[in-house]
């Protein structure tokens, strides 16, 4: 249990002010804009055992009432259990069930096939209760709350994930236009902002979304997937990439990754496909931008468009963050293992796949020599950058449903 004591300080009381305040709280008298009263409920604890003596003896039961009230009682941690249903032919093993508080902490267990989960050690107090499974849609529980000593009991039936729609624009979006432009207007928004999407860093250790967050929009056209974001970091601009020899490494700062494919999600698809599944980087450092694309294998290599042309970072007017846009042209993405052309655009109401990871550099590092701190992934899971069946499902759609 953790003791937390008070930080004030103040002048000892008087005898006489200690039994005005004992005789105030033993009799629930109501002393409605009492200075005393108000004064010596945040100063009471500063008082000695041996200033007691000061009391008459007949306030001596009161008195230890008092400071054993002052002290309070240790609170039992509580916990959260139950068990989780998926529909027939999606699997369990890996689900990861997630409780986080309102100081941003989160509690991560992960199921077998069998479903069951326990979260032991909580602190009593609400908490959002998170499930993301392989090919299911999030189940989000809001205000689930744990008592002292409490065990709750939450069974939880997932279903079969719904496509995102990336709604189609008739023309190129110019890379000038952001994420508050018309452009981007009907685009369905992906927000990156919650406990439960820490992929890198410790579960404990991020202290919300001011330190890095995003709210990000996603449209196609004939030419490109175009890629807009309002991106929160408490230190924007970090990231070494001008020392960066290896483009495998334009992660390890402020950066965006996105991974996809462009046929439909498949859940027993557990590597990447050389024809189908790409991993864009994207470094946003200051004053450099710069992007590589990674399939295992092959590796990381610079993209055949240079980063000028469809990368644009602008930091926000308050520093709090970046208005970033990113093109990445069909032509960029080619079948490495049948080595043909560059992909087609895809074919309206197609079924692809994809995830999106907001990273942050730590600000508390020294500037050159600063890394990743903290990354949250918009599906909850960790290693996608390998694993295509962690991926969300999604439709390319010729307007806003």
């Amino acid at each position: 249990m953790k003791l937390y004591q008070s930080s004030s300080r103040g002048r000892m009381p008087e005898a006489s002010a200690i039994r005005r305040h004992i005789i105030c709280r033993a009799l629930a008298a109501e002393v409605q804009g009492s200075a005393w009263c108000a004064w010596f409920r945040l100063e009471v604890w500063q008082v000695k055992v041996s200033s007691l003596r000061l009391v008459a003896p007949g306030w001596a039961i009161v008195g230890a009432l008092l400071i054993g009230g002052v002290a309070g009682q240790a609170m039992a941690a509580g916990s959260i259990t139950g068990k989780l249903k998926a529909p027939t032919g999606f699997s369990l093993e890996g689900t990861r069930v997630n409780a986080s508080d309102t100081k941003f902490r989160n509690f991560r267990v992960e199921t077998g096939d069998d479903g069951a989960y326990e979260l032991t050690d909580l602190d009593p107090g609400k908490y959002s209760l998170v499930v993301v499974g392989k090919g299911l849609e999030t189940v989000v529980v809001r205000d689930v709350e744990v008592k002292d000593g409490q065990a709750v009991t939450k069974d939880l039936t997932l279903e079969q994930a719904k496509p995102f729609p990336v709604v189609k624009s008739p023309t190129p979006i110019p890379l000038t236009d952001d994420y508050n432009s018309a452009s981007f207007a009907d685009a369905p928004e992906i927000r990156i902002d919650e406990p439960w999407q820490i992929r890198s860093g410790n579960l404990d250790g991020w202290t919300g979304p001011a330190e890095v967050s995003a709210k990000i929009k996603l449209k196609y056209s004939e030419k490109a997937f175009h890629l807009a974001a309002d991106l929160s970091f408490k230190v924007p601009g970090i990231n070494n990439v001008d020392k960066r020899a290896d483009g495998q490494q334009l992660w390890n700062g402020n950066s965006l990754e996105f991974f996809w494919q462009n046929d439909p999600f498949n859940i027993n698809r557990t590597e990447y496909d050389l024809d189908h599944n790409w991993q864009v980087i994207v470094a946003l450092g200051d004053p450099s931008v710069d992007w590589a694309i990674h399939q295992p294998g092959p590796g990381a290599s610079p993209p055949t468009s240079p980063p000028a042309t469809n990368i644009l970072r602008k930091e926000k007017a308050d520093k709090t963050g970046d208005l970033v846009r990113v093109d990445m042209p069909w032509s960029i993405f080619f079948n490495l293992d049948k080595k043909t052309a560059p992909i087609a655009a895809p074919a309206d109401g197609q079924l692809a796949a994809l995830d999106i990871v907001v990273n942050a550099a730590d600000f508390d590092a020294a500037r050159e020599d600063a890394g990743i701190k903290a990354g949250l992934g918009w599906g909850g899971f960790g290693n996608n950058w390998n694993t295509p069946n962690l991926l969300k499902p999604i439709q390319f759609v010729t307007q806003a449903p």
